[in-house]
This record gives C-alpha cells, structure tokens and sequence, in this order.
C-alpha cells in the first residue's frame, strides 16, 4: 500500500505545479490547475490524498519532515504540519471532505501564509481515476517578498 501512495504522490507533485495550467493570474491573485491519470481507484486516491506526510516533498515543508503533515478529513479538520518543542503550522482548513470524491481546503499555504492571501485547494478524484487539483488564491503580498529561513516552506514568518 505505501508504494501505491507513494506512485499517487509522486503524481500528484511532478504535474504540479511545474505541468499546472496556469487558469488566471493578476497582481492581486492567480489559479492553476492540474489533471493527471492515477493508477488507482477513486477511494484509493482519495485516502493517498488524506495522507501528505507519505508523499509530500520534504523540501517543501517548515519542519524538514514530511511525516509531520496531516490532514484530518472532518468538518473544520487541520491541514497542519507539526513543529519540534510542541510547536505547528495550520496550512490550510478542510471545508470539504467527500470520500473518493473530493478534497477541499482553504488557507494559504507556504510563503503565503505569512502574506494577507488566501486561498483555496482541491483535490477532486474522477471516475475514470483521473486526479484535479486546483489552488486559487488572492489578496495583497509584500512586495518584494523577503525570504527567511527554516524549510521551503517560507520558514517562520
């Protein structure tokens, strides 16, 4: 079972975002989009989907530890990353949760997070296992953003 989520995270992060379709994008907000074909059923990809810390990018992360994101499924359920000496990162809030249908958050994740942007991801699973996913976000960020340390995640802002 880890290679399978492993097969669908891998998916998911190589078509996103460098193959994502680029849907709009002004100065104060964009939307991209993904399509790619998973070898899995619905409820399968679903459930990969659920669970960020088996695929999610390291590099891409606050802690330098993919194991430390979770998402919890239910109403209001965090998108959040766990931090060392107790500490967290909400990235997101789940808003929508249809098993083997759909994945929707809202929040700003990243350098977002630390900017006044917010915005909204989806993960919808098709019937013929193809996998969207959507990030639409707006608002006002700093310009020129300034980068600080920690994980590719904006560290600590």
């Amino acid at each position: 079972m880890k290679a399978l989520v492993a097969a669908i995270g891998f998916s998911i992060l190589t078509a996103s975002p460098l193959a994502a379709k680029v849907m709009t994008s002004t100065p104060t907000g964009f939307a991209v989009s993904t399509t790619l074909v998973v070898p899995t059923s619905p409820a399968e990809t679903y459930d990969a989907l659920t669970r960020p810390g088996l695929w999610w990018d390291t590099a891409h992360s606050y802690s330098g530890n993919a194991a430390a994101i979770t998402i919890d499924a239910v109403p209001g359920g965090c998108f959040c990353e766990t931090l060392p000496r107790g500490g967290f990162v909400e990235h997101a809030r789940v808003v929508f949760a249809w098993p083997g249908k759909l994945l929707r958050l809202r929040g700003a994740l990243g350098p977002l997070g630390g900017e006044g942007v917010d915005g909204a991801q989806r993960g919808s699973v098709g019937g013929g296992q193809d996998e969207t996913h959507g990030v639409l976000a707006g608002g006002r960020q700093r310009d020129p953003q300034p980068r600080s340390g920690g994980g590719g995640g904006g560290g600590g802002r």
